[in-house]
């Protein structure tokens, strides 16, 4: 478990000692600590609110607020962390949707205890996407987007039957499709969630299927867009919510998933309220229509609301740690092809110009950051880190032991593509959103070994015309043949033949005429003690090849 116990943000707000009438017993909490949910949802964000919720129980907190505002994430840190909720995050666990929970968000709230909105909130819309960074949004098809959805569709069900929500209206945010109204007992008593069928039956004839958004309506002077569900609200009575505004509490029932279904017999006692998802969108519900869904007990606009919704004397946030919003970056698409890069630039380099040491260290940093971030994170394992470094022993050896052979490069290349690839990949392999993942982790790890082989090859035509690299090289062949050269063989004619004195890698030294001159090879690594060419000159450093004699 990532485990960096550093406290980011921790604030406590604290009020006067309130009375907790009207407070249910289940949520009354004299304690209460907010858990920041910011962002997109990742490995990091479930170590990270564990830890948290761990340091809010020793602290002394006996409520636990997830405070989201996400546009969604990743779907199996999302399910490990409602399985947490459900198993071992205090059962007095509210999410406080402030002011958005799409996609991953709303599947995590729907897994808390209760669910509050902030002002003006929104939540839902969380069918499983697969997206390519630099592409965008893939299609999936009809056997890969069902087996996505399968356990997202079984996730909020569990939720829908611990919490008390209509099961068929949960499925809604997650499955494109679901045509559902809401109807009412024409006495009031009662609320259910029907589908385009069951409509049918009740009422004798196709269901109404027009625009969910009607006019504003007036309500304590105030002009409010409702839905057409929402209608029935204006003038109803009075339920937890917020304080300061009793005019726009409400309470009404709502569905219930402990029903019969309904039929011909019960025509005359329903009445329609209004359509709520129309079978070209998924369900993202507001502020008030959460409300006369059943799925938010109230609406919270600050803190001290909070305080008394639980009854309780003080609150403390917990967000983020500064070194997790560092592993965040690090773990980040862009900076970790980036990485990759330089990684490979710079091992590419050293072996170049061996003995430089400057370019080796360059490489180990990168490929420590790297790995590093995953590993801390918990999104890789020991066998991801061993693959890699086998890997890059392998190309060395192609390079600087056995060059020409080609088996240790190939295995070596492939070692380091796979264990790259493991640690890109934070879900198990078998699952839809692991394959997918790791798709992606492929395309832009291949991605990546393109770009630094075009890299390397330029670097290799160019490298002799760096002032700093040249230092570099005469520092490192001295080591090889005892003092650098410091005589120019510029003067030397194209077609001078002589002696490779040290391996050029491709810079390096040779002798003619019994001089020893600084050089370079055209590109490909020559050995010590071969016969060279002078073949043209770049920039006062002849260029050689190999001759064969």
């Amino acid at each position: 478990m990532f485990c960096l116990h550093a406290l980011a943000s921790v604030g406590v707000l604290l009020a006067p000692q309130s009375a907790l009438v009207g407070v249910p017993a289940s949520r009354q909490a004299a304690n209460i600590a907010i858990i920041s949910i910011h962002g997109e949802i990742d490995g990091i964000t479930l170590q990270s609110v564990t830890r948290r919720v761990e340091e809010a129980a020793r602290a002394g907190c006996t409520g636990i607020v997830l405070e989201l505002d996400t546009p969604g994430g990743d779907a199996m840190a999302t399910l490990s962390l409602t399985n947490q909720v459900k198993s071992v995050f205090p059962a007095n666990t509210v999410a406080w949707i402030r002011p958005h929970a799409f996609s991953a968000g709303a599947i995590i709230a729907l897994s808390c205890r209760e669910i509050v909105v902030a002002p003006g909130a929104a939540f839902g819309d969380a069918a499983p996407i697969m997206a390519l960074p630099g592409v965008g949004l893939v299609p999936l098809p009809a056997t890969e987007r069902a087996k996505a959805e399968s356990p997202i569709i079984s996730e909020v069900i569990d939720s829908a039957r611990r919490r008390g929500y209509d099961e068929t209206l949960v499925q809604a945010f997650v499955r494109l499709g679901s045509e559902l109204w809401l109807v009412e007992r024409t006495d009031g008593s009662a609320r259910a969630v029907i589908d385009a069928e069951e409509y049918q039956r009740v009422f004798g004839l196709a269901p109404p299927r027009a625009a969910t958004i009607a006019p504003s309506v007036l309500i304590a002077g105030e002009e409010i867009p409702l839905n057409p569900l929402l209608q029935a609200l204006a003038g109803s009575r009075a339920r937890p919510g917020r304080p300061d505004r009793p005019d726009l509490e409400i309470e009404t029932p709502v569905p219930t998933r402990t029903r019969l279904p309904l039929g011909a017999a019960d025509r005359n006692e329903w009445k329609l309220l209004g359509q709520i998802v129309r079978s070209d969108t998924l369900l993202v519900v507001r502020e008030q229509e959460a409300a006369a869904l059943g799925l938010s007990h109230g609406t919270i606009a600050d803190e001290r609301e909070l305080l008394q919704f639980f009854g309780a004397q003080k609150v403390t946030r917990f967000d983020e740690s500064w070194s997790e919003g560092v592993a965040r970056f690090m773990m980040s698409w862009p900076m970790r092809i980036a990485l990759l890069i330089a990684m490979l630039m710079c091992f590419f380099t050293e072996m170049a110009l061996p003995g430089s040491t400057w370019f080796g260290v360059g490489g180990v940093v990168a490929l420590g950051l790297l790995v590093g971030a995953p590993v801390m994170a918990g999104a890789a394992e020991w066998w991801e880190v061993a693959t890699i470094v086998t890997g890059l022993l392998f190309l060395a050896a192609e390079v600087l032991v056995i060059p020409g052979m080609g088996i240790a490069g190939f295995l070596g290349g492939a070692l380091l593509l796979v264990g790259l690839v493991g640690t890109f990949t934070g879900a198990d392999i078998s699952s839809a959103d692991g394959r997918q993942q790791a798709l992606q982790a492929a395309v832009l790890v291949i991605g990546s070994f393109f770009l630094s082989g075009v890299g390397m090859w330029q670097l290799g035509r160019h490298l002799p015309r760096t002032k700093l690299l040249r230092r570099f090289v005469l520092a490192a062949v001295a080591t090889e043949g005892g003092a650098a050269a410091h005589d120019s063989a510029s003067a030397l004619p194209i077609g001078t033949t002589g002696v490779a004195a040290t391996t050029l890698r491709p810079s390096g030294r040779a002798e003619f005429g019994g001089k020893l001159y600084e050089v370079a090879s055209t590109g490909t690594f020559i050995d010590a003690a071969r016969s060279v060419q002078i073949v043209g000159n770049l920039d006062g450093v002849p260029q050689v090849e190999e001759t064969h004699l």
